[in-house]
């Protein structure tokens, strides 16, 4: 069943910007995000307790629709226009793999740092060496 045109779209990243209004705590990085007007992307928004919490309050405001699809477009948008990009990435798997595509869109990244626990034999993009990231085009 599709969701009627009357429904509120929100994007993870908006709902972060929220967040961090809400939380009003110089302690919250989504506080100074929301205080210095950064987006904050989170592709696996859904995976965690904020996606449990907004799947039970779906049952009793079907009109909240999570568009991820407006994050894809405003990051990789971001990238695109960029004079220079780079990448530090603090972990792997789909954050190393969103970020590194965005990258992608721009014809590479000026510069990456990678600090992760990913292997390169099990072939996950976690593990990829930056001499593949690029390979692919992702960074220079």
């Amino acid at each position: 069943m599709w969701p009627s045109t009357d429904c509120a779209h929100w994007a993870p990243s908006k709902m972060i910007h929220r967040l961090g209004k809400e939380i009003n705590n110089p302690d919250s990085v989504y506080y100074w995000a929301y205080k210095n007007d950064i987006p904050v992307f989170s592709p696996a928004f859904t995976e965690s307790s904020l996606g449990d919490m907004i799947y039970f309050h779906s049952y009793k405001n079907p009109a909240l629709v999570l568009d991820i699809v407006e994050d894809f477009q405003h990051l990789n948008s971001k990238a695109v226009f960029a004079k220079t990009t780079g990448m530090i990435i603090l972990r792997g798997d789909l954050v190393k793999h969103h970020i590194s595509n965005a990258n992608l869109m721009r014809n590479r990244a000026n510069f990456a740092v990678f600090i992760n626990t990913g292997q390169e034999f099990d072939g996950s993009d976690s593990g990829s060496r930056p001499d593949e990231a690029i390979s692919w085009g992702k960074i220079r």
